[in-house]
């Protein structure tokens, strides 16, 4: 058991696999900001092999599984619980009976694994004052409902959750519907979601009676300095970063940039199942211009940014929340090609600092709008980049939001110690 000493400002924070290898790297930012605003942070993540990263003196790790065999006599508490069946009837009105069949097993397992980890939670943390600790899951999942479990026994006294993409939008789900979400809003000390679009999607979905539960807290990242200018005359560079997946639909960036034969080079940074059918040895052989690198931690991404120049960055993925990729390229004041979905219309406006697709592109919407920018003049080329880097130090500055974020986390507990 894990041992914790008293002390008045403590935050714990709930992640999928932070610190451990290579997955929520904004975290990454955001921790040193809640590190100065809270006397400890306890990080509550799955146990992991992978290599774990640098993390502030004042931070400690707890591990929890991630995973949970069915326990019987569990499953069967979770199968009766009235909250259970007032979310499987609240399931029904808003699915059609095949979805609705489909979604009870989720309900049920959510409920299941709530339980299972508020065991395992409240045993680990034996010993420290809940009352003055304030718990903040990154992600919208079963954490946060077993949070909200706790909170309605009067076990914790505030949590707060962050809502992203995949744990806000129905849509992107092979069953269009994400459990106990008003459960989780009547509980919680504040709901803060990382674009508006997404925070009047939950409104819209949700009617959440208490508008001021709902907070935009936008992400960001760190300054950086501006990119290496010596590049070859005429040549055009893209880069695209992101795993190769379906919903990112590199397979389409790839069908565009290969009708340019002379005066362009795409780098793709990231890698995923379906790398072998778009970067394979002999679509590589035939497209020397194209450049599979291949997944990479965030430092030697920015190691590469600064000694390389880029023209554009591109994201035609069919779902998104507010890309950190799409941040950092505007930190080096490199405009960006994006579809306009979810979040991506609030970072990017086409003509001012990058272009705006369709949500469905085809291949030569793509190739139109990289066509689009080849025909600028020096003058507008340079007016995208400055409107690029000004966007992210008006919008998605890590230390201006990270820092008012911190702020706001501690006022929370504050307020409920």
């Amino acid at each position: 058991m894990a041992e914790f000493s008293m002390n008045p400002r403590k935050l714990i924070l709930f992640t999928s696999s932070f610190p451990h290898g290579k997955g929520e790297a904004f975290l990454e930012a955001e921790l040193p900001y809640l590190s100065f605003s809270f006397d400890e942070i306890i990080i509550c993540c799955p146990p992991s092999k992978e290599a774990k990263r640098e993390i502030p003196a004042n931070c400690r790790i707890i591990y929890i599984p991630a995973v949970w065999a069915i326990n019987a006599m569990v499953m069967m508490k979770a199968v009766f619980n009235p909250v259970t069946i007032k979310e499987i009837t609240f399931a029904r009105s808003k699915l059609g009976w095949k979805n609705w069949l489909r979604a009870i097993k989720v309900i049920i397992k959510d409920m299941h694994d709530a339980m299972c980890f508020n065991s395992a939670l409240l045993k680990e943390l034996e010993g420290l004052t809940l009352s003055s600790t304030l718990c903040y899951t990154y992600w919208a999942d079963y954490k946060t409902l077993a949070l909200a479990k706790l909170r309605k026994k009067g076990l914790i006294q505030a949590f707060v959750t962050r809502f992203h993409r995949w744990d806000l939008y129905n849509e992107t789900h092979d069953i269009p519907y994400l459990p106990f979400r008003s459960v989780i809003a009547e509980e919680a000390g504040r709901l803060f979601f990382i674009s508006s679009h997404g925070k009047d999607y939950f409104n819209k979905t949700y009617h959440s009676p208490n508008q001021e539960l709902l907070s935009v807290a936008r992400l960001g990242t760190n300054s950086r300095e501006k990119r290496h200018q010596n590049k070859k005359v005429n040549e055009l560079t893209i880069v695209s970063v992101s795993a190769i997946i379906a919903r990112k639909r590199v397979n389409l960036i790839y069908d565009a940039v290969s009708d340019f034969r002379d005066g362009l080079r795409w780098f793709h940074f990231g890698d995923g199942p379906e790398r072998e059918q778009i970067f394979s040895n002999s679509n590589l052989k035939s497209n020397p211009h194209i450049s599979f690198m291949g997944a990479v931690n965030n430092v030697e991404l920015h190691e590469w940014y600064s000694q390389n120049p880029v023209d554009l960055f591109i994201n035609v993925s069919s779902s998104e929340g507010v890309p950190v990729s799409i941040m950092e390229a505007f930190s080096y004041g490199i405009p960006v090609i994006a579809t306009a979905v979810d979040g991506n219309p609030e970072i990017v406006e086409d003509g001012y600092n990058g272009f705006l697709l369709s949500a469905n592109p085809c291949k030569e919407d793509v190739i139109q709008c990289i066509q689009r920018f080849m025909a600028m003049d020096g003058a507008e080329k340079h007016r995208l980049a400055e409107n690029a880097r000004n966007t992210w130090n008006e919008k998605y500055n890590a230390e201006v939001n990270f820092s008012r974020f911190a702020k706001e986390l501690l006022e929370i507990s504050r307020l409920n110690s």
